[in-house]
């Protein structure tokens, strides 16, 4: 879209230069006007000012003996000596205990004078004050010298822009006469008129411009002269192609129901395609779902193996203990029950009941963890929780899993974590990573460190999760997280695990997740959540 950036609308160059000479000279007349009228008021006011000052300093001493011996006359004759002065408007003599004295004006200047500048100064008797004197200076005879001086610098600008003006117009007419040419030139040319070409005397840009029209013309005529040869060749060619197109014209059309037959195929097999994918997407969410059941299943089967060991001891000391009981009731019924009798079965009843409660508690304490980690795995609920003592009661459901082997878990975290989250998200997180390094980092040894380092920068929750197990191939190290990518699919590996991890810490917790590995280095996850 093109933009006017002028409201005036001129047709030749000559015609902008008249109006910008114009425009400028103006401007600069009365901008040099102004400034100077300016600079001149400005002088008046600081001569005035100075003169004022001058005439009262001389007066001041002059009427001192006058007005001291009250001699009339001479202050008289002191003032008309003033006022002959074309400068002063008028002087006024006032005695400290007479008041005004004398008062006179200028005769040449009407009563209704405007601009005046009074000044006062007091007549001085050998260090005190007797009076003052009063003098106005006219603006009149400064006012004089200003326009004359107005005039004299107008009449000047006047001569000097006229003379810029006649040199600029001359250099524009030098420049316009040769330009109007080649444009007349141009338009006959334009209209298809070949003869005449452009004749501009000299050696300047314009001729040299005029030159290269010249040649630039002689080779649009040549052409020109050819492309009417090409026309009468194109024609017929034309001719010929239509035949043709006409012919591809309907193979196209049979081409084109071809297609649109295809298409309707496709649109057919695409929605078969679509309730295929609905369907994938259905067991994928299925199977992930399963994934996190056999963790489940895992936990119950370890904690039940667990609790085993309590449970099985308590059973044996309660059988022991009811035989005791059995043959103590005997002794007491029969009368034969002595006191160190008495002592020992307090004493083995007292032992037999710690143990009961110790293993009781071991049961209990197995239960309870095992409960919340499971509860918070299978519904995601958020509630309030301490990070440290949740992390270590995950950790404790997932002991028998490896308490048979040496592997080492260490668990660094601050004890003043409190979130409102979801736990079941970071029981997921942590069941998931430790098994898998404890399927795949040590599948090969007995031993490994698995460590979990939680730390808060800023408003994020950094875990770091790592192992010293064999590591991770370069080549797979890009595909970890990749649904149903495993190395190990044929010894029951889901290819889930991971990608379950990267779901809940992105899309349930909104945090992101790296890994880093080598083979034979371990591995190593950084975990980042916000708070």
């Amino acid at each position: 879209m093109k933009r006017k950036l002028l409201s005036l609308n001129f047709t030749s160059i000559w015609k902008k230069y008249v109006f910008l000479i114009a425009a400028v000279s103006i401007f600069s007349l009365i901008v040099s006007g102004l400034l100077t009228m300016y600079i001149e008021i400005d002088n008046i006011n600081k001569q005035i000012d100075s003169d004022l000052n001058t005439v009262l300093t001389e007066t001041a001493l002059s009427f001192s003996d006058p007005l001291w011996d009250y001699n009339y006359n001479s202050m008289q004759l002191l003032i008309e000596a003033l006022t002959n002065r074309s400068s002063i408007y008028e002087v006024q003599i006032k005695d400290n205990t007479r008041g005004l004295i004398l008062s006179e004006k200028n005769p040449i200047y009407p009563t209704t004078q405007n601009q005046v500048h009074y000044a006062e100064k007091d007549i001085l008797k050998n260090g005190k004050s007797i009076g003052t004197i009063q003098i106005g200076i006219a603006y009149a005879p400064y006012a004089d010298d200003l326009y004359r001086q107005l005039f004299t610098s107008l009449v000047q600008s006047l001569l000097e822009i006229s003379a810029y003006t006649a040199v600029i117009l001359w250099i524009s007419y030098t420049i316009t006469k040769p330009l109007n040419a080649l444009e007349l030139t141009i338009g006959e040319f334009a209209s298809g008129d070949y003869s005449n070409f452009a004749v501009i005397e000299g050696n300047d840009e314009i001729a040299r411009l005029a030159t290269a029209f010249n040649v630039m013309a002689r080779q649009i005529e040549e052409a020109d002269s050819e492309l009417r040869t090409m026309n009468a060749s194109l024609e017929q060619l034309v001719l010929e192609r239509t035949y043709e197109l006409n012919v591809t014209n309907d193979e196209l059309k049979e081409a084109l129901a071809k297609s649109q037959q295809i298409q309707s195929e496709l649109t057919l097999k695409n929605d078969e395609l679509s309730v295929a994918l609905d369907s994938l997407q259905t067991a994928n969410k299925e199977i992930i779902e399963a994934t996190k059941s056999n963790l489940t299943s895992q936990l119950i089967a370890g904690v039940a193996h667990e609790i085993n060991n309590p449970v099985g001891i308590m059973l044996t000391t309660n059988t022991f203990l009811l035989r005791e009981i059995e043959d103590f009731n005997e002794l007491l019924a029969a009368g034969n029950l002595r006191k160190a009798e008495l002592d020992g079965f307090i004493e083995l009843v007292s032992d037999a009941t710690l143990n009961i409660q110790r293993n009781l508690t071991n049961a209990v304490t197995l239960i309870s963890n095992f409960k919340e980690v499971a509860v918070d795995q299978t519904s995601l609920r958020q509630r309030h929780f301490d990070l440290k003592a949740y992390l270590e009661e995950v950790i404790s459901t997932l002991h028998p899993a490896f308490k048979h082997r040496q592997i080492t878990l260490k668990l660094e975290c601050p004890s003043n974590i409190h979130l409102y989250s979801y736990p079941g998200a970071y029981s997921q997180i942590i069941t998931n990573l430790i098994m898998n390094s404890i399927k795949h980092a040590f599948k090969n040894t007995d031993g490994g460190t698995i460590t979990i380092q939680v730390t808060k920068q800023d408003s994020y929750l950094v875990l770091d999760y790592s192992d010293n197990g064999c590591g991770i191939a370069t080549e797979d190290l890009s595909q970890i997280f990749t649904p149903f990518f495993s190395t190990e699919h044929n010894q029951g590996g889901s290819g889930l695990g991971l990608s379950v991890v990267k779901n809940l810490i992105e899309k349930t917790l909104s945090g992101t997740v790296t890994c880093t590995s080598a083979p034979n280095q371990g591995i190593h996850f950084s975990i980042k959540l916000p708070i």
